[in-house]
């Protein structure tokens, strides 16, 4: 015999256990690419600063853009921050790279990262006119 079932108690539960993953997923994934884009722009910040520095002869764009990035809070141990220097005979060009790590799993591969890694790579690159007298 075929019963017909008209119960729908426990159906808006299940919904909600089958949904809250993707909705949890969705508000770390802004929640870090919020911070992300608050590493970004402390990291183009650092990079000017750091090319302009060196271009005037105030101090060394390294020195410079830790100075900047310490400042705002950002980590600048020597695994998590890169600064490459070139100079010509008119500009100082300086690219400051960051690792901004992330907690939720996969979300660098939506992109473009790898999907083992556990950070974002943030990167700024910045040229200044050296100042000649």
């Amino acid at each position: 015999m075929i019963r017909k079932f008209n119960n729908n108690k426990g159906s808006q539960t299940l919904e909600f256990v089958m949904l809250s993953p993707i909705l949890i997923f969705i508000l770390f994934g802004v929640i870090i690419l919020g911070l992300t884009i608050f590493s970004w722009v402390i990291v183009a910040d650092s990079a000017r600063e750091a090319s302009r520095a060196e271009a005037l002869g105030l101090a060394s764009a390294d020195v410079k853009a830790e100075e900047v990035l310490k400042g705002s809070g950002l980590n600048t141990d020597s695994d998590r921050l890169t600064i490459e220097k070139r100079e010509t005979d008119n500009y100082v060009t300086v690219k400051v790279s960051y690792k901004q790590p992330t907690f939720v799993p996969m979300l660098p591969v939506l992109f473009g990262g790898d999907a083992w890694d556990d950070y974002f790579i943030v990167s700024a690159k910045s040229q200044f006119k050296k100042e000649t007298e």
